[in-house]
């Protein structure tokens, strides 16, 4: 394939000299020295060829055609192949090559992309959209540049591939970290049987997990959760010498892991000696939800760890977790120096952080890294939020704190809004502190002639929206969300805060971007943010119109544009706009009507329903029925949060297989009458004969494995009393296995 011709201007300083050599593009190839840094060149020579048109060739070492000018990736100049700090990134142009090398692969890694960006001008507003200035020319100002990361780790997590390559365009990475994540997730597998006073001890004195019995023989007690976030006996002396033990045997690293498992504050061990550690007056660990005030003992247990392995191994460190049982500051115990603290709090307020490190500094704290695992709380679906600049400015003041890195668990940048705030905190880390102006100036750049326009639109939302609206109100927002879930509660007052009219506009200021003359890849990032503008205008339709016909033009429109299904959140915050009721509905006419969550119940272990006729009661016989049951979970397990469920029959269904009865009332609209009518039941455990007004309307038996998580309609016209206000429902079911009962909700739908 012929390559397009690409002259590389070289602006070359060498002691006083300065000169242009331009050299043939045509000539290019890349050289990558092992199939480890593939991936890596394949990127590299990808941004290349969407830079000029061009077909660079990858080329083994041994295979470099005569008088070709060579980009090296993973390779120094002759001479320059010393000792590097950790993940320090070089590249450097000469008249006849290029080299792009560093400490190891991520040296040469952060080298390649630290070139593209800023030597050539590459932007990455998401994870699947580059941008820049095409061109057949490239000018080559620099010739030299040296990077070396000022902070030890600087992350945010993600779930996939895509994301994970923007992450390593920014320069995201860590070096010399110390150990940490939960330490003892292992341990009730390897010595429950063998060392139970390594556990906590429960308040009725036993040492297993929290939410199991009174047996250690429970088989359960060794699956899931409770057995890998069991908390530990932290003043067992014979713990200590285990983890010691454990440490040696791996070759007595420079850092040993005490972060506690991942329990609360009520987990935390009860016995008279954990009790003993604890500040004067606390509380008792099991009479708090969840106490955060249990820094004392942990803090005391890991300075032993360290007593003890200092004897092995003089510089030895540590890391544990402010976290959970450990959040707050200890009240008297000191932190030893070589402690490294993970601090993971729940409280992203500016004031709060700082107060809760200098909190931890006055205990002895000497070096901190940042690890919120709850930052993801604050991400919308599909909306803008406008917080990119609160984060910013959060990340600026831990990092005046002297954090030593930093480790954000969050989700996927799965939206631009999202995106630009991952990107503008990445770059904070990345690059070391500078204003939030200058990183949000180099973001827009990727929309050419358009970025003061995509800046307006930015800042519409920062502004009209985030400080206007969200920011004095983050308080009720924590509380609506539960468990500091601010994108949640937001997500469901959704209408208290955004309006119709922000779409419209914000929107102007991209409507004006569009007429700038971006072109090529700039364009095409243009593009994609009035794609995303959009869908989050027919998001917020559909969320707070809460019209069928709005849920299907969203359906609509995601199927179209290559958009999922359903967003993350939608999956487990509810059908928030709908979507998943018009996909299942979506061989149906809408509006689509929802039944009551909570129906009138009563248990029939007797089997005597049928022949008593209880599916011909009328609503006055129904409304007698002593219970009610929520139809968005089996019998077995309801939510916790209808308090309309009774204490008493949620004693008599837990773990009870057999017949149950459900009943409701339902208004099915005049207008209807020409219609095929069904109830559509989402999923019920296991069989189901339905009655409406008296008569049997159809049955759904369970015959198949997964019947009971499957979907079924029962058509209903034959029962339907059309002179009377209500239809009566009543449906029986049979569990022999299982949670039992309806467990997904029941739609009144037609044809």
């Amino acid at each position: 394939m012929k390559i397009p011709r690409i002259v590389l201007f070289l602006s070359f300083v060498c002691l006083c000299s300065f000169a242009d050599i331009p050299i043939d593009g045509s000539r290019a190839v890349v050289v990558y020295p092992d199939k480890s840094f593939e991936s890596l060149a394949k990127d590299f020579k990808h941004h290349l060829d969407l830079m000029t048109g061009a077909d660079v060739p990858l080329v083994a070492p041994n295979a470099i055609p005569n008088d070709a000018y060579v980009l090296y990736i993973g390779k120094a100049p002759d001479g320059m192949a010393e000792e590097m700090q950790p993940e320090e990134a070089r590249w450097q142009v000469f008249d006849n090559a290029a080299y792009f090398y560093g400490r190891k692969k991520v040296g040469a890694s952060h080298a390649v992309y630290d070139f593209l960006e800023n030597e050539l001008g590459f932007r990455w507003p998401l994870p699947d959209v580059i941008s820049c200035v095409q061109q057949n020319l490239i000018v080559v100002k620099n010739t030299s540049r040296q990077w070396i990361p000022k902070l030890r780790s600087r992350g945010i997590r993600c779930n996939n591939p895509v994301d994970r390559l923007w992450r390593a365009r920014l320069r995201s990475g860590s070096h010399n970290m110390p150990k940490y994540g939960h330490a003892f997730t292992k341990y009730w597998d390897r010595f429950c049987k063998t060392h139970q006073e390594y556990f906590a001890m429960r308040k009725d004195g036993l040492r297993l997990p929290m939410t199991y019995g009174k047996s250690i023989d429970d088989p359960a007690a060794f699956k899931g959760r409770p057995a890998s976030a069991v908390a530990m006996c932290v003043s067992s002396e014979a713990l200590v010498k285990q983890v010691v033990a454990d440490w040696q045997a791996a070759g007595c690293p420079a850092s040993i892991n005490l972060c506690e498992n991942d329990a609360s504050g009520r987990d935390s061990c009860n016995c008279p000696a954990c009790r003993e550690l604890d500040a004067p007056g606390l509380k008792n660990p099991c009479d708090n939800d969840n106490p955060i005030c249990y820094a004392d003992r942990y803090v005391i247990f890991a300075n032993r760890v360290l007593e003890a392995a200092r004897k092995i191994r003089p510089d030895v460190k540590a890391c544990m977790y402010a976290y959970n049982a450990t959040q707050q500051p200890p009240r008297y115990a000191k932190v030893d120096k070589d402690i490294i603290l993970g601090i993971v709090p729940v409280d992203f307020s500016p004031s709060a952080l700082k107060e809760f490190v200098m909190g931890w500094k006055a205990a002895g704290m000497n070096e901190f890294f940042y690890r919120p695992n709850r930052h993801f709380y604050y991400d919308m679906p599909c909306l803008p939020m406008g917080s990119e600049k609160y984060f910013y400015e959060i990340n600026q003041l831990l990092q005046e704190q002297n954090a030593i890195g930093f480790d954000y668990d969050a989700m996927s940048a799965d939206n631009v809004y999202k995106a630009l705030q991952d990107y503008l905190v990445t770059k904070s880390m990345t690059d070391g502190i500078k204003p939030f102006e200058y990183w949000e100036n180099q973001y827009m750049e990727a929309f050419g002639p358009a970025a003061d326009d995509v800046k307006a639109y930015f800042r519409y939302w920062r502004e009209a929206l985030w400080e206007a609206r969200i920011k004095p109100d983050l308080e009720r927002l924590i509380v609506k969300g539960r468990f500091n879930n601010v994108a949640r509660g937001l997500t469901w007052v959704m209408s208290d805060y955004y309006r119709a009219d922000d779409f419209a506009k914000s929107g102007a200021f991209l409507e004006n971007a569009a007429t700038r003359g971006a072109k090529g890849l700039q364009a095409k990032a243009l593009d994609r943010l009035r794609l995303e503008h959009r869908h989050a205008e027919l998001f917020f339709k559909a969320a707070t119109g809460k019209k069928d016909e709005d849920a299907i033009v969203l359906m609509n429109f995601r199927e179209a544009n290559g958009y999922p299904e359903t967003v993350r959140q939608e999956k487990t915050w509810g059908d928030v706009a709908g979507v998943d009721r018009a996909r299942a509905f979506k061989d149906y006419r809408p509006p689509y009507i929802g039944t009551p969550i909570i129906w009138k119940f009563r248990l029939d272990p007797e089997d005597i329903g049928l022949k008593e006729r209880w599916f011909a009661d009328d609503v006055k016989a129904i409304n007698r029925w002593e219970h009610r049951m929520c139809t968005n979970t089996g019998w077995e397990r309801p939510h916790e949060h209808y308090t309309t469920i009774s204490k008493e029959i949620r004693e008599l269904t837990a773990d009870y297989n057999g017949i149950g009865w459900y009943a409701i009332t339902i208004k099915v609209p005049d207008d209807w009458k020409d219609r095929e009518i069904y109830l559509y039941f989402g999923a019920v455990d296991e069989s189901a004969w339905v009655y409406v007004n008296g008569k049997e309307a159809g049955t759904h038996l369970y015959k198949n494995t997964d019947d009971w998580n499957t979907p079924f309609v029962i058509q209903i016209n034959h029962c339907i009393d059309w002179n009377a206000k209500e239809q009566t429902v009543v449906v029986r079911v049979e569990d022999r296995s299982g949670q039992g009962g309806i467990w997904k909700p029941v739609s009144l739908i037609s044809k």
